[in-house]
């Protein structure tokens, strides 16, 4: 929510403002209240009637943006001192509120009462005066802060996670066949208690291969052990160039390569070429290499990660998966 900046003019209004604020200010408190189950368990199961595949679209979220539009609309039109339109645009939004609060049992009580918002605001569109669009606008944003912004700080990434993300630990891999004793490994010891196909490693064991070519070559290059190093990355670059049909099993229809595309994979192929010539300046290869992760391998994980840990520790607490997995 996009709140309005307002002046500060000082005096008795502005103090009891400035109180109630605070009162709804997030505090560790009340974050730790809900956040107990935050890696122990996904958002509550009533949400999956409006999400894929139940729905055609993120219904829930839909739901949330058409409760929110009015009300901040209320915040704008009373600045500009159309208290009509601010009335009608909050009982919208009250409408939708009363609703909304109850369509998700587990989160019922997160979005405060009914009572609890038209009391605190409703004596302030009547009233209707310059100085109230400030009062509201405080008096909006204590609440909101209470409510809303608790709840989305400890249920946003929960419901990314859950509905916005293919499930990470049912992507498989088929490994380039190479001489690497690390799939062997994973083939037989790792599978730990999913049922992964034969011949296939999960989608994080091949992170977990591609991670120890990268890494062994970059310590080798950094150590000056060059042969040893070209083996390592010419593993990593297999790797490489046999994820795209692992990523398309949640980006299969998408037109975009993110980060697997002909120009992010030339940096890794560079760093094999540094490697190869007569003589190997041992700090560009490391320079590239750093380069070359920062500029693909992080970017992604910058967006997969969070969902992937999250979804994860909530298979462990489940006994889905084994923690060596």
């Amino acid at each position: 929510m996009v709140a309005l900046s307002v002046g500060c003019s000082g005096g008795a209004s502005d103090q009891s403002a400035a109180a109630s604020a605070d009162s709804g200010a997030i505090t560790r408190e009340s974050l730790a209240k809900f956040g107990a189950s935050f890696y122990t368990e996904p958002p509550p199961a009533s949400l999956d009637r409006f999400y894929p595949p139940h729905t055609q679209r993120m219904e829930y979220r839909d739901l949330m943006r058409e409760m929110y539009l009015p009300e901040s609309f209320a915040r704008q039109e009373a600045q500009r001192g159309q208290w009509d339109a601010a009335r009608r645009s909050w009982a919208r939004f009250i409408e939708r509120f009363t609703r909304l609060r109850t369509v998700v049992p587990e989160w019922e009580a997160r979005f405060g009462t009914v009572d609890e918002w038209q009391s605190a605001i409703q004596p302030i569109l009547a009233s209707g005066t310059p100085a109230d669009a400030e009062r509201l606008e405080r008096t909006q944003e204590a609440l909101f802060v209470k409510h809303c912004e608790e709840c989305h700080a400890t249920e946003r990434q929960r419901v990314y996670a859950r509905y916005h993300f293919g499930t990470f630990r049912t992507v498989w891999a088929i490994p380039p066949k190479i001489d690497d004793p690390l799939i062997q490994v994973m083939l037989t010891e790792w599978k730990g208690k999913a049922a992964i196909p034969d011949g296939t490693v999960s989608f994080r064991d091949y992170m977990k291969l591609m991670n120890t070519s990268l890494m062994t070559a970059w310590n080798l290059a950094d150590a000056g052990e060059i042969e040893a190093a070209r083996v390592s990355m010419s593993r990593l670059e297999t790797y490489l160039d046999a994820i795209p049909p692992v990523c398309a099993e949640c980006h299969g229809g998408e037109p975009r390569r993110y980060f697997i595309d002909a120009d992010s994979l030339e940096k890794f192929h560079a760093v094999s070429r540094a490697l190869a010539g007569a003589t190997v300046d041992r700090a560009d290869v490391v320079r590239q290499l750093r380069d070359a992760f920062d500029n693909t391998c992080s970017r992604c994980h910058d967006i997969h990660l969070i969902p992937a840990k999250l979804q994860r520790a909530w298979a462990l607490a489940a006994n889905q998966v084994a923690p060596a997995q």
